[in-house]
């Protein structure tokens, strides 16, 4: 009897344990799921940054064919020839056209190079966009190793976890199994006992009568 209830003691237990063990697969599944989730947001984000990568390059692209020099201008047309009486007011006019025209192709031939160093600029910036894009790219990268390292780890533990529970399963059959054979033994040994005690007094009067 003592032992019966060793072995219901053993398997309330067992039952106990396989409980915690189902809970804690649980929670390995949880945690998985989530993994997946973080798993797919860099992956989201890449994408993001790899279309961001696409539509800076073709900014480049655009730059450098704007950065291709213009065919350059016509020639200024000759000045007219001065009259040959030189009155004193249209004289002074005429130097003050002359005194302005160097400042005036000065200004000519600096906007393009103004524009030129605006572009280049922009093309720095660009550069330097794309080189900070690429990086972000390269730590989304790792972070993705990452998540898929952690990812494994955590599928190799939830199969260690299926294994024990697999074991637990089995444990606990073999526990019923021992206590079924248990109850049937002393079922058998208290009815076998009392049978035999009847069946040798039943003989013993038979004995007795054909005497």
């Amino acid at each position: 009897m003592l032992l019966l209830l060793l072995l219901l003691l053993l398997l309330l237990l067992q039952l106990l344990l396989l409980l915690l063990l189902l809970l804690l697969l649980l929670l390995l599944l949880l945690l998985l799921l989530l993994l997946l989730l973080l798993l797919l947001l860099p992956l989201l984000l890449l994408l993001l940054l790899l279309l961001l990568l696409l539509l800076l390059l073709l900014l480049l692209l655009l730059l450098l064919l704007l950065l291709v020099p213009p065919p350059p201008p016509p020639p200024p047309p000759p000045p007219p020839p001065p009259p040959p009486p030189p009155p004193p007011l249209l004289l002074l006019l005429l130097l003050l056209l002359l005194l302005l025209l160097p400042l005036l192709l000065l200004l000519l031939l600096l906007l393009p190079l103004l524009l030129l160093l605006l572009l280049l600029l922009l093309l720095l910036l660009l550069l330097l966009l794309l080189l900070l894009l690429l990086l972000l790219l390269l730590l989304l990268l790792l972070l993705l190793l990452l998540l898929l390292l952690l990812l494994l780890l955590l599928l190799l533990l939830l199969l260690l976890l299926l294994l024990l529970l697999l074991l637990q399963l089995l444990l606990l059959l073999l526990l019923l199994l021992l206590l079924l054979l248990l109850l049937l033994l002393l079922l058998h040994h208290h009815h076998h006992h009392h049978h035999h005690h009847h069946h040798h007094h039943h003989h013993h009067h038979h004995h007795h009568h054909s005497q």
